[in-house]
């Protein structure tokens, strides 16, 4: 994060776009992506290197179940930054009353 950040500067540390996915690569190169859990790419540590940088923007699934993949890189930033936790909270159920 640190050489991304030398390079690209402040500005753009605010603004990332990330297109994500594990790959399978073959003797050619990129053959596919890869659904998340058959990825050996560590998400988890990836969202905490985003999160201890403190970027922002917006990552994008390229994985073939996208809608599902994103749901989880969802979560799993919801884990690691506490982003959304208001969200996560059982409401009181007189509360909107």
């Amino acid at each position: 994060m640190d050489s991304y950040h030398r390079s690209l500067g402040d500005e753009a540390m605010q603004h990332l776009h990330i297109h994500l996915s594990g790959i399978n690569y073959g003797p050619k190169g990129e053959k596919n992506h890869l659904v998340m859990e058959a990825s050996d790419l560590d998400f988890r540590n990836l969202m905490r290197a985003l999160h201890v940088a403190g970027v922002k923007g917006r990552i994008l699934s390229e994985s073939p179940v996208l809608e599902v993949d994103a749901l989880e890189f969802r979560k799993l930033w919801m884990e690691v930054s506490g982003e959304g936790k208001e969200l996560l909270q059982p409401q009181d159920p007189g509360q909107f009353c």
